[in-house]
């Protein structure tokens, strides 16, 4: 890749992605305030169901992935045999998420992570990781990783480190913008400019 800049086309959003991994099980995990949260396991989860809660938390973060799958390939990969999701729920409330998938190579990914908007800055998410990485630690795997973005919560990548993983790789992604495609509302993500094709 040469040095400078590059355009991005109409309608589209550019984003750097960051790969993060830890290769030790991290003692904090053991002592960590649960502040009263509860893990629960979905299995065969209702896809309207999981398609507004991953909205709820990931719509101001541009979440799309699996909001541009069909109801077939959402549910064979909610229902894929290595991977296990979780709802975190406090007073009987889901608040947040916690998806890990277990690999054949012998490592694990923490594939999403999130929590509604009005509990962030609560102090929360470093409970949910303890409970998320007691969870991946489990079986012993080679590693533990996860990967984050400049479209993600500003504070997203500190407090990955913070809680013992370590950048190892970065990469340029390139998609369509979902608040022009009509996937989320144009209001979505205010940190990223909306640039509209007809816009110069």
């Amino acid at each position: 890749m040469q040095d400078g800049y590059t355009d991005v086309p109409s309608g589209k959003i550019a984003t750097i992605v960051t790969f993060l991994e830890m290769s030790e099980r991290p003692d904090w995990i053991d002592n960590a305030d649960m502040r009263g949260l509860h893990f629960a396991a979905q299995t065969t989860p209702d896809l309207d169901w999981y398609r507004d809660f991953f909205r709820q938390i990931g719509a101001n973060w541009l979440w799309v992935s699996r909001l541009l799958m069909t109801d077939s390939e959402l549910h064979k990969t909610l229902n894929e045999p290595n991977k296990k999701l979780f709802t975190v729920q406090l007073d009987g409330e889901d608040i947040g998420i916690s998806e890990l998938s277990h690999n054949p190579k012998g490592d694990v990914e923490l594939s999403f992570f999130g929590i509604i908007g009005k509990h962030t800055g609560a102090g929360f998410g470093r409970a949910i990781m303890a409970q998320t990485l007691q969870k991946a630690w489990r079986d012993n795997p080679q590693k533990v990783h996860l990967q984050t973005c400049t479209l993600d919560h500003p504070a997203a990548i500190k407090f990955y480190q913070k809680c013992g993983f370590v950048p190892v790789k970065q990469v340029i992604q390139v998609l369509d913008d979902p608040r022009l495609t009509g996937l989320l509302p144009e209001e979505m993500a205010p940190h990223v400019p909306l640039i509209k094709p007809n816009n110069s």
